[in-house]
């Protein structure tokens, strides 16, 4: 009797944990990309001569260029707004985006030339992207 009371007590606990589990988020990149309204840039990090990444948001960003509003839309077409508190002469910016195959990096076209944006990590409320542009190593957090 005294096993079988174990072996509830223990498939309770199993069952139970499993339940408390958080559940991935199954969407896929593309589709959390879109659904979002609006990414803000929360946090620019560029990586140090140690190779470590330190945050240098204050000093690249203006507060009026923190409130901008970047959204992907299901076309492949992208906006980024002047939201919020207005920087002198901000207007918005346009151009295109896609998305690799396996869904890692992240093309954006603009007027200039394309950036290629490595997705570190990405769930409905938060973005990370990593890239080089010359010779700066950068990881960016977005939010919603």
């Amino acid at each position: 009797m005294n096993h079988k009371l174990t072996l509830l007590l223990i498939l309770g606990l199993v069952f139970g944990l499993m339940s408390s589990c958080k559940k991935e988020d199954k969407s896929s990149r593309k589709e959390l990309l879109t659904a979002t309204s609006c990414w803000k840039i929360s946090k620019y990090e560029e990586k140090d001569e140690s190779g470590k990444y330190v945050d240098v948001t204050e000093e690249n960003y203006e507060t009026c260029e923190l409130d901008d509003c970047n959204r992907f839309a299901a076309d492949g077409n992208f906006t980024v707004t002047d939201d919020g508190e207005k920087c002198s002469g901000s207007s918005t910016q346009s151009g295109t985006w896609t998305l690799s195959a396996d869904e890692k990096q992240l093309t954006i076209n603009t007027v200039f030339f394309p950036i290629i944006l490595n997705i570190e990590s990405m769930d409905s409320n938060t973005l990370v992207v990593t890239y080089t542009l010359f010779e700066t190593e950068a990881r960016v957090t977005y939010k919603n």
